[in-house]
């Protein structure tokens, strides 16, 4: 698992597709900046655009349930990826969660414990 605070967000106009990591310890001021980022980054590539979008949170640990609650609400609360976003990979190091929620899967939704599972299957969803 990663210790290491990470977070980017990174716009592949090949496939379309933004890749999206956030790993170690993060904080609320953490998550608000990584949804700014995920927010701009939409905003000046995929606009009126269908894109796919990775979800790396392998080694996520929020400080709080606030911190959590602010990650998801910036993902369920942003519009354009409502509107655009026609599939979407999320990884977590908890197999427990993933397969929990691996009952939401669907041919756009998948849950993964690795990222070159999450990448193939997302690269296989056509636009």
């Amino acid at each position: 698992m990663h210790n290491k605070k990470q977070i980017s967000v990174i716009y592949d106009p090949k496939l379309p597709r933004i890749v999206s990591t956030t790993s170690g310890t993060l904080t609320l001021d953490d998550i608000q900046s990584w949804s700014r980022l995920l927010t701009n980054e939409i905003n000046h590539n995929c606009q009126k655009r269908r894109f796919k979008l990775l979800l790396d949170a392998y080694g996520f640990e929020p400080t709080s349930l606030c911190v959590l609650k602010s990650f998801h609400d910036s993902l369920t609360q942003n519009e354009l990826i409502a509107m655009y976003c026609v599939a979407s990979a999320h990884v977590h190091h908890s197999r427990d969660k993933m397969d929990l929620l691996q009952g939401q899967a669907s041919e756009t939704l998948g849950f993964f414990t690795e990222s070159t599972k999450a990448y193939a299957w997302l690269h296989n969803v056509k636009i």
